[in-house]
Protein backbone atom coordinates (compact mmCIF):
# COMPACT_ATOMS: atom_id res chain seq x y z
CA UNK A 1 0.00 0.00 0.00
CA UNK A 2 1.25 3.34 -0.65
CA UNK A 3 0.39 7.20 0.17
CA UNK A 4 0.58 9.53 -3.42
CA UNK A 5 2.38 12.70 -2.46
CA UNK A 6 3.41 16.19 -3.89
CA UNK A 7 5.68 18.79 -2.91
CA UNK A 8 5.06 22.28 -4.64
CA UNK A 9 6.79 25.59 -4.05
CA UNK A 10 4.06 28.01 -4.52
CA UNK A 11 5.29 31.51 -4.08
CA UNK A 12 1.86 33.29 -2.96
CA UNK A 13 -0.63 29.78 -2.64
CA UNK A 14 -3.65 31.78 -1.98
CA UNK A 15 -3.60 33.16 -5.41
CA UNK A 16 -3.24 29.59 -6.63
CA UNK A 17 -5.32 27.69 -4.76
CA UNK A 18 -8.20 26.67 -7.39
CA UNK A 19 -4.91 25.35 -9.29
CA UNK A 20 -4.10 23.31 -5.80
CA UNK A 21 -6.99 21.78 -5.84
CA UNK A 22 -7.15 20.93 -9.48
CA UNK A 23 -3.76 18.92 -9.25
CA UNK A 24 -5.33 17.18 -6.15
CA UNK A 25 -8.39 16.27 -7.32
CA UNK A 26 -7.03 15.24 -11.03
CA UNK A 27 -4.15 13.19 -9.79
CA UNK A 28 -5.99 11.56 -6.25
CA UNK A 29 -2.87 12.97 -3.83
CA UNK A 30 -2.63 12.29 -0.26
CA UNK A 31 -0.36 14.65 1.10
CA UNK A 32 0.94 18.04 -0.20
CA UNK A 33 3.83 19.51 1.22
CA UNK A 34 4.12 23.69 -0.03
CA UNK A 35 7.24 26.12 0.70
CA UNK A 36 6.56 29.31 0.14
CA UNK A 37 3.22 29.92 1.20
CA UNK A 38 3.48 33.63 1.83
CA UNK A 39 0.41 33.11 4.70
CA UNK A 40 -0.25 35.48 7.08
CA UNK A 41 -2.43 36.41 9.98
CA UNK A 42 -4.88 38.05 7.92
CA UNK A 43 -5.63 34.86 6.00
CA UNK A 44 -8.61 32.83 7.66
CA UNK A 45 -8.57 28.91 7.44
CA UNK A 46 -11.20 29.11 5.10
CA UNK A 47 -9.66 30.83 2.42
CA UNK A 48 -6.64 28.00 2.24
CA UNK A 49 -8.67 24.99 2.83
CA UNK A 50 -9.06 21.54 0.50
CA UNK A 51 -12.01 19.49 1.31
CA UNK A 52 -11.55 16.15 2.98
CA UNK A 53 -7.76 17.41 4.35
CA UNK A 54 -5.83 18.85 6.81
CA UNK A 55 -4.62 21.87 6.46
CA UNK A 56 -1.34 22.48 8.79
CA UNK A 57 0.51 26.00 8.50
CA UNK A 58 3.30 27.65 9.69
CA UNK A 59 3.81 31.27 8.78
CA UNK A 60 6.74 33.65 8.40
CA UNK A 61 6.03 36.07 11.28
CA UNK A 62 6.87 40.18 11.09
CA UNK A 63 7.88 39.45 6.87
CA UNK A 64 6.17 38.96 4.05
CA UNK A 65 7.30 35.68 1.90
CA UNK A 66 8.04 32.58 3.12
CA UNK A 67 6.17 29.96 4.97
CA UNK A 68 5.40 26.30 4.89
CA UNK A 69 2.09 23.95 5.22
CA UNK A 70 1.22 20.12 4.70
CA UNK A 71 -1.83 18.69 3.61
CA UNK A 72 -2.76 15.87 4.65
CA UNK A 73 -6.24 13.42 3.87
CA UNK A 74 -8.70 13.14 6.99
CA UNK A 75 -8.55 9.52 6.61
CA UNK A 76 -5.06 9.28 8.12
CA UNK A 77 -5.44 10.80 11.19
CA UNK A 78 -2.64 13.54 11.18
CA UNK A 79 -1.50 15.35 14.30
CA UNK A 80 0.84 18.10 14.29
CA UNK A 81 3.61 17.84 16.63
CA UNK A 82 5.58 20.97 18.35
CA UNK A 83 8.60 21.37 20.25
CA UNK A 84 10.60 19.74 17.04
CA UNK A 85 13.28 22.38 17.01
CA UNK A 86 13.38 25.88 17.39
CA UNK A 87 13.72 26.52 13.13
CA UNK A 88 10.59 28.70 12.18
CA UNK A 89 10.17 27.72 8.69
CA UNK A 90 9.61 24.12 9.60
CA UNK A 91 6.88 22.30 10.13
CA UNK A 92 6.24 18.61 11.37
CA UNK A 93 3.20 16.15 12.07
CA UNK A 94 2.73 12.56 12.77
CA UNK A 95 -0.03 10.61 10.34
CA UNK A 96 -1.34 7.12 11.52
CA UNK A 97 -2.22 4.49 8.78
CA UNK A 98 -3.56 1.40 12.00
CA UNK A 99 -1.02 1.32 14.12
CA UNK A 100 2.17 2.49 12.05
CA UNK A 101 3.16 6.01 12.71
CA UNK A 102 4.98 8.19 9.99
CA UNK A 103 6.20 11.59 10.68
CA UNK A 104 6.49 13.80 8.07
CA UNK A 105 8.29 17.37 7.74
CA UNK A 106 9.01 20.41 5.46
CA UNK A 107 11.09 22.79 5.43
CA UNK A 108 12.17 25.84 4.10
CA UNK A 109 15.43 27.67 4.20
CA UNK A 110 15.77 31.39 2.54
CA UNK A 111 18.66 32.08 0.47
CA UNK A 112 19.32 35.10 2.49
CA UNK A 113 18.91 32.76 5.69
CA UNK A 114 21.44 34.00 8.07
CA UNK A 115 24.13 31.97 9.61
CA UNK A 116 21.94 31.62 13.15
CA UNK A 117 18.68 30.35 10.92
CA UNK A 118 21.26 27.65 9.57
CA UNK A 119 22.25 26.51 12.68
CA UNK A 120 18.79 26.47 13.73
CA UNK A 121 17.83 24.47 10.72
CA UNK A 122 20.52 21.86 11.44
CA UNK A 123 19.56 21.84 14.78
CA UNK A 124 15.88 21.04 14.00
CA UNK A 125 16.50 18.09 11.79
CA UNK A 126 19.19 16.51 14.18
CA UNK A 127 16.17 16.24 16.32
CA UNK A 128 13.65 15.29 14.10
CA UNK A 129 16.09 12.65 13.23
CA UNK A 130 14.92 10.71 16.30
CA UNK A 131 11.66 9.47 14.53
CA UNK A 132 12.33 5.89 13.41
CA UNK A 133 9.89 6.28 10.30
CA UNK A 134 10.20 10.05 8.63
CA UNK A 135 9.58 11.96 5.47
CA UNK A 136 11.45 15.27 5.10
CA UNK A 137 10.95 17.57 2.13
CA UNK A 138 11.63 21.17 1.23
CA UNK A 139 13.45 23.61 -0.80
CA UNK A 140 16.60 23.74 1.37
CA UNK A 141 18.59 25.87 -1.24
CA UNK A 142 21.78 23.84 -1.58
CA UNK A 143 22.42 24.73 -5.03
CA UNK A 144 26.27 24.02 -4.46
CA UNK A 145 25.88 20.10 -3.72
CA UNK A 146 26.88 17.19 -5.64
CA UNK A 147 23.79 14.51 -4.22
CA UNK A 148 25.50 12.07 -6.59
CA UNK A 149 29.07 12.72 -5.19
CA UNK A 150 27.66 14.11 -1.55
CA UNK A 151 30.32 17.00 -1.73
CA UNK A 152 29.24 20.91 -1.10
CA UNK A 153 31.75 23.74 -1.61
CA UNK A 154 31.38 26.14 1.16
CA UNK A 155 30.92 25.14 4.94
CA UNK A 156 27.27 24.83 5.40
CA UNK A 157 26.15 22.77 2.64
CA UNK A 158 29.35 20.23 3.73
CA UNK A 159 27.52 20.75 7.27
CA UNK A 160 23.84 19.96 5.77
CA UNK A 161 25.78 17.01 4.03
CA UNK A 162 27.04 15.64 7.59
CA UNK A 163 24.16 15.74 9.13
CA UNK A 164 22.00 14.05 6.71
CA UNK A 165 24.86 11.22 6.45
CA UNK A 166 24.93 11.22 10.75
CA UNK A 167 20.61 10.89 10.72
CA UNK A 168 20.94 7.92 8.53
CA UNK A 169 18.63 9.92 5.89
CA UNK A 170 18.20 9.09 2.12
CA UNK A 171 17.88 11.84 -0.52
CA UNK A 172 16.24 10.60 -3.60
CA UNK A 173 16.04 13.82 -5.56
CA UNK A 174 18.48 13.24 -8.62
CA UNK A 175 17.00 15.41 -11.52
CA UNK A 176 17.16 19.30 -11.56
CA UNK A 177 14.01 21.38 -9.96
CA UNK A 178 15.03 24.65 -11.11
CA UNK A 179 16.86 25.74 -14.16
CA UNK A 180 19.89 23.11 -13.55
CA UNK A 181 19.57 23.11 -9.69
CA UNK A 182 18.81 20.65 -7.72
CA UNK A 183 17.29 22.79 -4.48
CA UNK A 184 14.12 20.82 -3.85
CA UNK A 185 14.71 17.45 -1.52
CA UNK A 186 13.17 14.60 -0.42
CA UNK A 187 14.80 12.53 2.63
CA UNK A 188 13.70 9.39 3.95
CA UNK A 189 14.54 7.37 6.96
CA UNK A 190 14.57 4.03 4.79
CA UNK A 191 15.31 3.57 1.23
CA UNK A 192 12.70 1.73 0.44
CA UNK A 193 9.98 4.08 1.95
CA UNK A 194 9.80 6.14 -1.28
CA UNK A 195 9.45 4.61 -5.15
CA UNK A 196 7.90 6.12 -8.28
CA UNK A 197 9.75 9.98 -7.34
CA UNK A 198 9.49 11.74 -10.89
CA UNK A 199 10.02 15.38 -11.11
CA UNK A 200 7.27 16.85 -12.84
CA UNK A 201 6.01 20.10 -14.54
CA UNK A 202 6.04 23.83 -12.84
CA UNK A 203 3.48 24.70 -10.86
CA UNK A 204 2.14 28.14 -12.03
CA UNK A 205 3.99 30.14 -13.64
CA UNK A 206 6.44 29.82 -11.21
CA UNK A 207 10.44 28.16 -12.02
CA UNK A 208 10.18 25.59 -9.21
CA UNK A 209 9.16 22.20 -10.24
CA UNK A 210 6.93 19.68 -8.68
CA UNK A 211 8.12 16.52 -7.10
CA UNK A 212 5.82 14.04 -6.82
CA UNK A 213 6.34 10.05 -5.61
CA UNK A 214 4.42 7.17 -3.23
CA UNK A 215 5.33 6.70 0.12
CA UNK A 216 4.94 2.92 0.88
CA UNK A 217 3.25 1.91 4.24
CA UNK A 218 2.86 -1.60 5.63
CA UNK A 219 -0.52 -1.49 6.25
CA UNK A 220 -3.28 -1.37 4.84
CA UNK A 221 -5.19 1.83 4.07
CA UNK A 222 -8.54 2.96 4.80
CA UNK A 223 -10.95 2.30 1.77
CA UNK A 224 -11.25 5.59 -0.43
CA UNK A 225 -15.46 4.66 0.05
CA UNK A 226 -17.92 4.59 2.89
CA UNK A 227 -21.28 3.55 3.11
CA UNK A 228 -24.57 5.53 3.99
CA UNK A 229 -27.74 4.83 4.70
CA UNK A 230 -30.27 6.26 1.89
CA UNK A 231 -33.25 6.84 3.80
CA UNK A 232 -35.21 7.98 0.81
CA UNK A 233 -35.93 4.63 0.45
CA UNK A 234 -36.30 3.17 3.54
CA UNK A 235 -39.52 1.18 4.12
CA UNK A 236 -41.00 3.30 6.92
CA UNK A 237 -44.20 0.73 6.83
CA UNK A 238 -42.51 -2.11 7.64
CA UNK A 239 -40.38 -0.32 10.16
CA UNK A 240 -43.42 1.16 12.42
CA UNK A 241 -45.26 -2.23 12.07
CA UNK A 242 -42.38 -4.06 13.73
CA UNK A 243 -41.49 -0.81 16.23
CA UNK A 244 -44.94 -1.10 17.14
CA UNK A 245 -45.17 -4.86 18.09
CA UNK A 246 -42.47 -4.17 20.50
CA UNK A 247 -44.11 -4.68 24.48
CA UNK A 248 -41.96 -1.33 25.58
CA UNK A 249 -43.71 -1.47 29.58
CA UNK A 250 -42.43 -5.24 28.86
CA UNK A 251 -38.55 -4.42 27.84
CA UNK A 252 -38.01 -1.32 30.18
CA UNK A 253 -39.81 -2.77 33.36
CA UNK A 254 -37.28 -2.31 36.44
CA UNK A 255 -34.73 -1.05 34.37
CA UNK A 256 -32.42 2.31 34.80
CA UNK A 257 -31.70 4.46 32.03
CA UNK A 258 -28.92 3.48 30.67
CA UNK A 259 -29.99 -0.24 30.44
CA UNK A 260 -33.56 1.21 28.64
CA UNK A 261 -31.29 3.29 26.40
CA UNK A 262 -29.32 0.47 25.11
CA UNK A 263 -32.55 -2.03 24.45
CA UNK A 264 -33.76 1.12 22.53
CA UNK A 265 -31.15 1.72 20.41
CA UNK A 266 -30.27 -2.01 19.66
CA UNK A 267 -34.00 -2.59 18.27
CA UNK A 268 -33.20 0.88 16.42
CA UNK A 269 -29.97 0.06 14.90
CA UNK A 270 -31.39 -3.92 13.45
CA UNK A 271 -34.85 -2.05 12.08
CA UNK A 272 -32.42 0.32 10.34
CA UNK A 273 -29.76 -2.25 9.04
CA UNK A 274 -33.23 -4.54 7.97
CA UNK A 275 -35.22 -1.53 6.26
CA UNK A 276 -32.74 1.15 5.37
CA UNK A 277 -30.73 -0.09 2.23
CA UNK A 278 -26.96 1.17 2.22
CA UNK A 279 -24.82 3.08 -1.04
CA UNK A 280 -21.35 3.87 -1.51
CA UNK A 281 -19.95 7.21 -1.76
CA UNK A 282 -16.23 8.28 -2.36
CA UNK A 283 -14.44 9.66 0.03
CA UNK A 284 -12.53 11.75 -2.35
CA UNK A 285 -13.91 15.04 -2.41
CA UNK A 286 -13.66 17.30 -6.02
CA UNK A 287 -13.88 20.88 -5.64
CA UNK A 288 -17.57 21.57 -6.37
CA UNK A 289 -16.18 23.77 -10.21
CA UNK A 290 -14.23 21.31 -11.48
CA UNK A 291 -15.33 20.10 -14.46
CA UNK A 292 -13.97 17.27 -16.98
CA UNK A 293 -12.49 19.70 -19.08
CA UNK A 294 -10.09 20.89 -16.74
CA UNK A 295 -8.95 17.60 -15.45
CA UNK A 296 -8.19 16.67 -18.68
CA UNK A 297 -6.29 19.62 -19.40
CA UNK A 298 -4.60 19.12 -16.42
CA UNK A 299 -3.85 15.62 -17.46
CA UNK A 300 -2.45 16.73 -20.88
CA UNK A 301 -0.37 19.50 -19.43
CA UNK A 302 1.91 16.86 -17.76
CA UNK A 303 1.95 14.63 -20.52
CA UNK A 304 3.29 17.78 -22.40
CA UNK A 305 6.04 18.08 -19.95
CA UNK A 306 7.09 14.44 -20.18
CA UNK A 307 7.22 14.85 -24.08
CA UNK A 308 9.34 17.77 -23.64
CA UNK A 309 11.87 16.19 -21.04
CA UNK A 310 12.27 13.12 -23.54
CA UNK A 311 12.76 15.32 -26.33
CA UNK A 312 13.91 18.29 -25.30
CA UNK A 313 12.89 20.59 -28.09
CA UNK A 314 11.55 24.08 -28.66
CA UNK A 315 8.26 23.05 -30.07
CA UNK A 316 7.89 20.18 -26.81
CA UNK A 317 8.59 23.72 -24.79
CA UNK A 318 5.91 26.35 -26.23
CA UNK A 319 3.05 23.05 -26.14
CA UNK A 320 3.71 23.03 -22.88
CA UNK A 321 3.81 26.74 -22.21
CA UNK A 322 0.52 27.00 -24.54
CA UNK A 323 -1.26 24.28 -22.22
CA UNK A 324 -0.09 25.86 -19.19
CA UNK A 325 -1.48 28.66 -19.92
CA UNK A 326 -5.01 27.06 -20.68
CA UNK A 327 -5.03 25.64 -17.84
CA UNK A 328 -4.69 28.57 -15.69
CA UNK A 329 -7.32 29.89 -17.79
CA UNK A 330 -10.01 26.80 -17.40
CA UNK A 331 -9.44 26.95 -13.83
CA UNK A 332 -10.53 30.42 -13.60
CA UNK A 333 -12.59 30.23 -16.44
CA UNK A 334 -14.96 26.97 -14.60
CA UNK A 335 -14.72 28.89 -11.16
CA UNK A 336 -16.68 31.62 -12.02
CA UNK A 337 -19.20 29.99 -13.99
CA UNK A 338 -20.36 27.69 -10.99
CA UNK A 339 -20.26 31.08 -8.77
CA UNK A 340 -22.52 33.14 -11.31
CA UNK A 341 -25.04 30.13 -11.67
CA UNK A 342 -25.17 29.97 -7.84
CA UNK A 343 -26.17 33.96 -7.63
CA UNK A 344 -28.63 33.24 -10.35
CA UNK A 345 -30.27 30.92 -8.63
CA UNK A 346 -29.86 32.25 -4.81
CA UNK A 347 -33.69 32.08 -4.63
CA UNK A 348 -34.75 29.07 -5.94
CA UNK A 349 -31.85 27.67 -4.02
CA UNK A 350 -30.58 29.72 -1.07
CA UNK A 351 -29.43 26.25 0.83
CA UNK A 352 -26.55 25.94 -2.36
CA UNK A 353 -25.16 29.57 -2.51
CA UNK A 354 -25.13 29.60 1.64
CA UNK A 355 -23.01 26.51 1.73
CA UNK A 356 -20.89 27.40 -0.83
CA UNK A 357 -20.08 30.85 1.15
CA UNK A 358 -19.96 29.45 4.77
CA UNK A 359 -16.99 26.93 3.12
CA UNK A 360 -15.11 29.94 2.33
CA UNK A 361 -15.17 31.31 5.63
CA UNK A 362 -14.55 29.16 7.94
CA UNK A 363 -13.16 25.46 7.97
CA UNK A 364 -14.85 22.15 10.17
CA UNK A 365 -12.28 21.20 13.07
CA UNK A 366 -11.64 17.74 13.36
CA UNK A 367 -11.90 15.44 16.22
CA UNK A 368 -9.11 12.95 17.29
CA UNK A 369 -6.96 10.83 17.27
CA UNK A 370 -6.93 10.99 21.26
CA UNK A 371 -5.17 9.12 23.66
CA UNK A 372 -6.43 6.77 26.59
CA UNK A 373 -5.18 6.66 30.36
CA UNK A 374 -2.38 4.15 29.09
CA UNK A 375 -1.17 6.72 26.74
CA UNK A 376 -1.94 4.90 23.82
CA UNK A 377 -2.95 6.57 20.98
CA UNK A 378 -6.62 5.67 19.39
CA UNK A 379 -8.46 6.57 16.32
CA UNK A 380 -12.03 4.57 16.06
CA UNK A 381 -14.94 7.03 16.01
CA UNK A 382 -15.91 4.53 18.78
CA UNK A 383 -13.25 4.80 20.97
CA UNK A 384 -12.51 8.28 20.85
CA UNK A 385 -16.58 8.94 21.73
CA UNK A 386 -15.95 6.03 24.88
CA UNK A 387 -13.10 8.30 25.89
CA UNK A 388 -14.61 11.82 25.58
CA UNK A 389 -17.84 10.44 27.72
CA UNK A 390 -15.62 8.61 30.57
CA UNK A 391 -13.41 12.03 30.91
CA UNK A 392 -16.41 14.44 31.03
CA UNK A 393 -18.09 12.18 32.97
CA UNK A 394 -15.51 12.73 35.58
CA UNK A 395 -16.70 16.38 36.12
CA UNK A 396 -19.89 15.38 37.55
CA UNK A 397 -21.38 15.86 40.82
CA UNK A 398 -22.88 13.14 42.34
CA UNK A 399 -25.81 14.77 44.20
CA UNK A 400 -27.95 13.73 47.47
CA UNK A 401 -31.22 12.09 46.28
CA UNK A 402 -32.35 12.06 49.23
CA UNK A 403 -35.92 14.42 49.09
CA UNK A 404 -36.39 16.71 52.40
CA UNK A 405 -39.62 17.08 53.39
CA UNK A 406 -41.30 19.93 52.94
CA UNK A 407 -42.45 22.42 56.63
CA UNK A 408 -46.08 22.84 56.93
CA UNK A 409 -47.31 26.01 58.13
CA UNK A 410 -50.15 28.84 57.96
CA UNK A 411 -50.38 32.35 57.95
CA UNK A 412 -52.85 33.18 60.91
CA UNK A 413 -54.55 36.58 60.16
CA UNK A 414 -55.34 38.74 63.28
CA UNK A 415 -59.37 38.25 64.91
CA UNK A 416 -60.52 41.30 63.63
CA UNK A 417 -59.12 41.23 60.01
CA UNK A 418 -60.38 38.83 57.07
CA UNK A 419 -58.41 37.91 54.34
CA UNK A 420 -59.33 35.44 51.05
CA UNK A 421 -56.86 34.16 48.50
CA UNK A 422 -58.64 32.88 45.36
CA UNK A 423 -56.68 31.84 42.35
CA UNK A 424 -59.25 32.49 39.11
CA UNK A 425 -57.32 30.61 36.21
CA UNK A 426 -56.52 31.55 33.61
CA UNK A 427 -55.74 35.27 34.54
CA UNK A 428 -54.09 34.07 37.86
CA UNK A 429 -55.51 36.81 39.89
CA UNK A 430 -54.85 37.09 43.72
CA UNK A 431 -58.05 38.83 45.77
CA UNK A 432 -57.26 40.16 48.87
CA UNK A 433 -59.70 41.91 50.52
CA UNK A 434 -59.23 44.09 53.51
CA UNK A 435 -62.08 45.04 55.79
CA UNK A 436 -60.06 47.38 58.08
CA UNK A 437 -56.36 48.53 57.84
CA UNK A 438 -54.32 46.00 55.40
CA UNK A 439 -51.94 43.57 57.92
CA UNK A 440 -48.69 43.83 55.20
CA UNK A 441 -46.84 46.67 55.71
CA UNK A 442 -46.61 48.26 52.16
CA UNK A 443 -44.22 51.76 53.63
CA UNK A 444 -46.78 53.87 54.14
CA UNK A 445 -50.51 53.50 54.97
CA UNK A 446 -52.40 52.00 52.85
CA UNK A 447 -56.19 52.36 52.96
CA UNK A 448 -58.53 49.64 52.85
CA UNK A 449 -59.53 48.20 49.81
CA UNK A 450 -62.43 46.16 48.21
CA UNK A 451 -60.73 45.53 44.93
CA UNK A 452 -58.61 42.23 43.65
CA UNK A 453 -54.75 42.78 42.45
CA UNK A 454 -53.80 40.96 39.62
CA UNK A 455 -50.20 39.33 39.58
Amino acid sequence: MYIKCMYINARSLTAKMDMLQGYVNTYDVDAVFVTETWFNQNIGEGEIAIPGFQCFRQDRVNRIGGGVAIYIKTTFHGVRLEDVGPFKEALWCRIMIGEEQIVLGVVYRSPSSTQEDVDMMIQTLERAAQNRRIIVTGDFNYPDINWEYMTGETPNSRKFIETIQESFWYQHVQEPTRESNILDLVFSSEEEMIEELEVAETFGSIDHNCVSWKTIVTRGIEEKTCQYEDWKRADWTKMKEEIAESNWEELFHGKDVQCMWNIFTNIYEKQVEKYVPKQERSLHQRPKWMTKEVRRLIRKKRKAWKEYKRGNSWSDLNCYKSLQAQVKVKIKEAKRNFEYLLSEKIKEDPKSFYSYVRSKQKVREKVGPLKNDRGETITSEREMVAELNKFFSTVFTREDRAVPEANIFFIIFPQNQTSLLAFTPPEFQIWIYYCNRPCLSWGTDVPGVNQPLAV
